[in-house]
């Protein structure tokens, strides 16, 4: 039974250390894609299917510039580009997004982007 506890005790440290690098990459990423324009973060988390989190960089005028998704199960995903949402204006992809439950990560982002430009 002790050997049983001393694995599982194990395992977590490792599954603690893995979500320390990935929030570690999380933050590099985050900061790079910073200083190229307006950012827009999306989370979308499920307990049965993959999540998402999508970083979308706008400029002034509301065009995608540059976008990275995060989909996984585990702590293991690592952020991949999305050239494929490049150079299109965020209101053109927000209609395209809008209904589908998919793409809430990616509408959450695209939201955050519309609320910056309209303040700025």
């Amino acid at each position: 039974m002790e050997k049983f506890l001393f694995v599982l005790f194990g395992f977590y440290l490792l599954q603690t250390f893995f979500a320390f690098l990935q929030m570690q990459h999380f933050k590099k990423t985050v900061k790079e894609l910073r200083v190229k324009g307006i950012i827009g973060i999306g989370v979308k988390k499920s307990k049965v299917y993959k999540g998402n989190v999508v970083i979308l960089v706008s400029n002034k005028f509301g065009q995608i510039l540059e976008a990275k998704v995060m989909s996984g199960f585990s702590v293991f995903a690592r952020f991949k580009e999305k050239k494929e949402v490049c150079g299109i204006h965020f209101d053109e992809l927000l209609a395209v997004t809008a209904d589908k439950k998919k793409e809430a990560a990616m509408n959450e982002a695209l939201m955050q982007i519309k609320q910056q430009l309209l303040v700025s």
